[in-house]
Formats: C-alpha cells, structure tokens, sequence
C-alpha cells in the first residue's frame, strides 16, 4: 500500500544504449494508461503530505518553537491506515496502478 501511494511516476529504464557520440543513455519503458491515470492521486497524496510538513513548520517557527509530531502518533496513524482502512480508502488504493517488471508481475493494482 505504502508504494502504491508513493511509488515514483516514471517510467522503468528497460536498458541503456550507447550513441554514435560514445555517450550512454536509457530507454525507458512506456508507461501503461493506468499508470499515467494514478500520477493524479499520487501528487495530491504528496502535496497534503508537504502541506503537513510546512505547516508544522511554520507552527514550530511562529508558535511553539520546541513543535515536533510525536513518531508513534505518526506511526499510529499509518499503523490504523493500513490494517483498517475505510471503504473509500480501499477505493483509492484499488484505483492505483504501477510497475512490477523488474520482479515478473506486470503492472499491480
């Protein structure tokens, strides 16, 4: 679950070529439309992560000089996230797609 919310919009490098000029670039696979559809909710999940983080900050440094959010209330949170989600988090997890090439399983959902 965890990879699926975070994993990296790019596509796999398939290998790497060398150019008539001696240089050595990839070749990356194409990316599936399911993988392109997924890009969206992935983003949105790392803007709400940023905008905790820089309000936590901006807490720190206008509020409570001494703020931090307590580890084991995060893992808590992520601990409740994944052996309980609701129903609309099953939704959005069942909707995310990526790629598992390099272990032999395609595309995962």
């Amino acid at each position: 679950s965890l990879e699926k919310l975070l994993s990296s919009d790019d596509a796999q490098i398939v290998c790497y070529r060398h150019t008539d000029s001696g240089d050595i670039v990839p070749e990356f696979r194409q990316l599936a439309d399911e993988e392109r559809q997924s890009m969206a909710t992935r983003a949105e999940i790392r803007r709400g992560i940023m905008d905790f983080v820089n309000r936590s900050i901006t807490i720190r440094d206008k509020l409570i000089s001494d703020f931090e959010v307590p580890p084991d209330i995060a893992t808590a949170l992520f601990d409740e996230f994944i052996e309980h989600p609701s129903q609309s988090e099953k939704n959005i997890l069942n909707t995310l797609v990526l790629d598992d090439y390099y272990c032999g399983r395609g595309l995962v959902s």
